[in-house]
């Protein structure tokens, strides 16, 4: 599929910027830059003093000033700006009203003074100078008080924004920008009053990453988080603009979200406090047009502000420990530990694999986590599970995935899947166990339980949902929006522990592969979308070809690339920060993880083999003859 990045590269999608990592983004699929990761809390210390414009300074170290007296002040609140205003004309200055919907360029652009003839205009003398930018992006706000997610800009780079200056009085200043992004509200007229422009590296100083929590909609007690950066400092601790992004859902214009999740605030406005030398927040509900408030409901109030307001998966810990929620006479105190279960964790259990069996037909196996990575035990042993390989065919599965526990039935037997060409198996783990089998349209490429006993299935143009029943099997295919050229194909798919969100590998064609996540939502009960908005979150600017994924807890996965014949396990965050890099087998071929530990398949000359690690980073430890590894999930 290399023609569907560019058939889609009018819509916005997720840019990086300069450095080593991209920036989170809802968008949908394009061509991708990058940026350093964020600084966190370790740069909140960092204070940098504007100067002022000198009197003689000519009009690209105007310019060159002005940008650095804007990143080293701004800190979301207008007032921030004062030096950076003197840099401005007075007619600018009047009506420049930045907003938290920052642009965001190179650091250190290209600033360079335009040749034009000499000519006065007005009784100013004007001069011209461009600033050009390799990448670009800007920040969709989660609503008016929320900086959100980076939008990249679907315009060809270089992005060049032009300043006009003129001179009054014998010093040059800043009379107005042009440039992608800005708006015209007249031919021939910039509205550039709320234009904001700054270097990355002042983005990842002033503004920092966090959490916003929304209810799943069709997973009850279930909250999934959207990556978003807010102004750092933005207040006591970001209790406020965090507050405020809960108030509405993400924008329909950039949610990768879109109709998977809802919020329990709509028709509420928030006010919120942190008291001096406290870690607890302060926030007040106040109704509009809320409606009646039922138990449900405020559960879901009650969740998504402890998990916003005190998590902070990203960088240093929020400061915040507790929640006081005001509403009317009621004032409960709110502590994380209490909705813990709403933020779904990565499922722990055994780790399965097939091996060769009698006949050619495969035995699939399980060892124990413990057994798995005992640290005097070269080769763990394998024990058979209870699934009649007879009825597995011949030969070795393509891919193979087992049930997670689930939420609402602790003693409901796991469910074994595997798929070879066209055919998937299903059967429960369990003496005699009877196994189902399934046509499918086209060859499977990848399987994947979700909590709610549904196995999806991605075939390399396709995605199915199967329901397991009592009545049998019931196939639907999923419908994604984004029309895919037949050169791309989909390599593999997984489903986080929320069932919400899906992590995504496309190839185009044999030379790349991209990594994606977006979200599942459904209209009635045979229309299942991804995608439905066709926009996509796009995470891993190092990866230069994955070729095997799987969720890492709720904010990250783990990612098996290779790049010049070298594997790589990259921790990948899904705020776009700076992936960890972990070394791995050269011969590994997939992937699985359960939050602890990580197993790889390989196939090397001895054969197939799962190499499973206590810990990333930790030592490998071999099962000869294995291979396909699947933790529940």
């Amino acid at each position: 599929m290399k023609g569907f990045v560019a058939a889609v590269a009018a819509l916005a999608a997720v840019v990086l910027l300069g450095g080593c990592v991209n920036l989170p983004a809802a968008g949908t699929f394009t061509d991708t830059g990058q940026i350093p990761d964020s600084p966190g809390a370790a740069q909140q210390g960092v204070q940098l003093v504007p100067i002022p414009p000198g009197s003689q300074w000519q009009p690209a170290q105007i310019v060159k000033g002005f940008l650095a007296a804007t990143g080293a002040t701004w800190d979301g609140q207008r007032d921030s700006l004062g030096v950076a205003r003197q840099y401005l004309s007075a007619g600018f200055a009047k009506h420049w009203r930045p907003t938290l919907a920052a642009t965001v360029i190179d650091t250190a652009p290209a600033v360079v003074g335009v040749p034009f003839s000499p000519h006065v205009t007005g009784g100013h003398a004007v001069a011209q100078v461009s600033v050009t930018s390799q990448h670009l992006s800007t920040l969709k706000s989660a609503n008016a008080n929320v900086a959100g997610s980076i939008l990249q800009s679907s315009m060809p780079k270089p992005y060049v924004y032009d300043f006009e200056l003129v001179q009054a009085g014998g010093k040059w200043r800043i009379a107005s920008i042009t440039g992608p992004g800005i708006r015209v509200s007249k031919p021939g007229v910039p509205d550039d009053d709320s234009i904001l422009l700054l270097e990355n590296a002042d983005f990842l100083r002033d503004y920092q990453p966090r959490n916003l929590y929304f209810p799943a909609v069709a997973a009850p007690h279930t909250l999934v988080p959207l990556p978003v950066y807010i102004p750092n400092p933005s207040g006591p601790l970001g209790v406020q603009p965090l507050a405020a992004g809960l108030t509405s859902p993400p924008p329909p214009g950039s949610n990768w979200l879109y109709k998977s999740v809802s919020t329990a605030f709509a028709g509420t406005s928030l006010s919120t406090q942190v008291q001096a030398d406290s870690n607890q927040a302060i926030v007040t509900l106040r109704r509009k047009k809320a409606g009646k408030i039922g138990q449900a409901r405020l559960a879901e109030m009650e969740a998504q502000l402890v998990w916003t307001l005190t998590s902070s998966p990203y960088s240093a810990a929020s400061g915040i420990q507790s929640v006081l929620f005001q509403i009317g006479t009621k004032a409960p105190v709110l502590l994380q530990p209490r909705y813990a279960g709403w933020v779904p964790a990565q499922a722990p259990g055994a780790l399965y694999f097939q091996m060769p069996g009698d006949g050619g037909y495969p035995d699939f196996d399980m060892v124990s986590t413990a057994a798995a990575t005992g640290p005097s035990k070269k080769e763990a042993p394998a024990y058979p599970t209870q699934v009649n390989p007879v009825r597995l065919g011949t030969g070795p599965l393509w891919a193979v995935a087992v049930s997670p526990p689930s939420a609402s039935d602790a003693f409901r037997t796991p469910v074994f899947a595997g798929c070879r060409n066209k055919t998937v198996y299903i059967a429960q783990l369990g003496l005699e166990s009877t196994v189902t089998t399934q046509t499918i349209a086209n060859p499977c490429t990848s399987l994947s339980w979700d909590g709610n006993g549904y196995l999806w299935v991605t075939t390399a143009s396709g995605v199915f949902r199967i329901k397991v029943s009592a009545q049998g099997l019931q196939v639907v295919p999923v419908t994604i929006p984004v029309q895919f050229p037949s050169s791309d194909s989909f390599a593999a798919l997984k489903l986080a522990p929320d069932g919400v969100r899906v992590a995504m590998i496309v190839r185009h064609g044999q030379d790349s592969a991209s990594l994606y996540i977006t979200s599942i939502s459904q209209k009635g009960k045979l229309l299942i979308y991804l995608a439905r908005a066709q926009h996509f979150l796009t995470v891993g600017p190092e990866l230069t070809d994955p070729i095997a994924l799987t969720w890492w807890g709720s904010d990250h996965l783990l990612v098996l690339d290779k790049k010049d014949g070298v594997n790589t396990l990259f921790e990948v965050p899904l705020n776009g920060g700076l992936s960890t890099p972990f070394p791995a087998p050269a011969d590994a071929v997939s992937i699985a993880g359960n939050g602890t530990s990580v197993a790889v398949g390989t196939m090397g000359a001895s054969g197939p083999a799962v190499r499973v690690a206590r810990e990333l980073g930790g030592a490998w430890h071999r099962i000869a003859g294995a291979s396909s590894p699947a933790y529940p999930g």
